[in-house]
């Protein structure tokens, strides 16, 4: 059964075989291909698809044909479609610009979509209170507004997938009710997620994570970069921690809006210009560092070394970050989001709190920071809990009998 990934990206690791930056996210992807690529029924592509000049890259990488497609038209597209047509697509990124305009020359019968976000859904919560505490420009509000319009039109996008769908993956109840409101003809999977080979390192059955091995009361964030992963509502969380833990520190991965200098930065009507003022309004400069990008060995180090993971979302899905803290040991304080409650059973295994409550996060992470009995507890709990839900082989074999019922519902249809 040939079988085709379609992405709008090369994931971690493979970019270095087409002279292209390694790119730092996309680790459920990786995880998923982990899980499949020994089915010897499964003859796997991956195709990662992008907006620019036509043309095809294509590469075999430990026995998995990779094609890096760039196209100008739909009409490019359609060629390549036709050049390596497969049993079964399995698109990721039903939001991206890319399923925009390859989504119509796809066969809806052979075709699954995985979810990730529903940003349908995610639109609503764009703004995330973002000026509950801290008050706004009228230009900046004006931007913050035209940027949810941008989500609003992915939105559309995505919900034309979804009434058109007949087969979707998914992975939470918060998804699974989405699906069952927007489009009940869908049939649903479930497909818990696996992560990259790195987050599933322990010690003899218990976790990476030590709590004689971490700097005191710091926290790291995955990524805070706009309104929806709330870098406001971090800012007052460890303004007020800072008043009982003057050294607390804030280590936030990925893009660094704390240092940009763009047009509209240096207008102040940009997110990153307000995160700025607040960090500064506040005098946290010292405390709120970010760290950028970091691979999955610098994300497993940064999370042993971390007191508390903390994720700030006003909206997730079942977010990978909150995962792979789990999977690590590290103590995790969360927003009670979306899809969280599918990944978390009690306290026990991870603190929550109201996203736009920055006082119950404060006074939840301060718990941890007092107490290591307690931090030791939620380490072994948590890495418990997520280790059920992330194994490689039971979700690669999950995934495998949904593309063989795929292919099977299609060989049935035509006699």
């Amino acid at each position: 059964m040939k079988v085709m990934i379609l992405c709008g990206y090369l994931y971690e690791g493979i970019g270095q075989y087409f002279d292209r930056k390694e790119e730092s996210f996309g680790g459920w992807v990786k995880g998923f291909m982990n899980g499949i690529r020994d089915y010897e029924d499964l003859d796997i592509y991956y195709a990662a698809v992008e907006k620019g000049k036509n043309q095809c890259i294509t590469k075999t990488i430990d026995g998995i044909t990779f094609h890096l497609v760039s196209y100008g038209d739909a009409a490019y597209l359609q060629s390549f479609l036709n050049d390596n047509p497969c049993d079964v697509y399995h698109l990721f990124g039903m939001e991206n610009e890319f399923a925009e305009d390859i989504v119509p020359l796809l066969d809806y019968d052979k075709t699954l979509f995985y979810i990730q976000g529903i940003i349908d859904e995610y639109k609503d919560y764009y703004l995330a209170d973002y000026d509950r505490f801290h008050g706004a420009n009228p230009l900046f509000k004006v931007y913050m507004y035209l940027n949810r319009r941008l989500f609003e039109k992915r939105g559309r996008t995505e919900k034309n997938i979804f009434r058109n769908a007949r087969y979707i993956a998914g992975r939470t109840d918060w998804d699974k009710a989405y699906v069952e409101a927007e489009a009940p003809g869908i049939q649903y999977f479930k497909l818990n997620e696996s992560l990259r080979d790195e987050f599933y390192q322990d010690h003899d059955g218990t976790p990476l994570w030590d709590i004689t091995g971490v700097n005191r009361h710091t926290i790291f964030v995955t990524q805070a970069n706009y309104p929806v992963k709330s870098p406001h509502m971090i800012v007052e969380i460890v303004r007020l921690l800072k008043q009982k833990y003057p050294d607390v520190k804030c280590y936030i991965g990925g893009e660094d809006i704390s240092s940009s200098t763009s047009l509209a930065t240096k207008l102040g009507v940009s997110y990153a210009s307000y995160i700025q003022k607040l960090i500064k309004q506040y005098g946290l400069q010292e405390n709120i560092k970010y760290i950028g990008y970091l691979n999955a060995k610098d994300m497993v180090k940064q999370l042993c070394q971390s007191n508390v993971f903390l994720l700030a979302s006003a909206i997730e899905n079942s977010p990978n970050s909150l995962q792979e803290a789990m999977a690590v040991g590290v103590p995790c304080v969360s927003s009670f989001v979306g899809g969280v409650s599918s990944l978390v059973s009690s306290e026990k295994e991870c603190k929550l709190y109201p996203y736009n409550d920055p006082k119950q996060a404060a006074y939840k992470i301060s718990q941890i920071f007092a107490d290591d009995d307690l931090a030791g507890e939620m380490s072994l709990a948590g890495y418990q809990r997520i280790r059920k839900l992330i194994d490689i082989q039971a979700n690669g074999k999950t995934l495998h009998d949904i593309y063989v019922k795929i292919d099977q519902d299609n060989k049935e249809d035509k006699s």
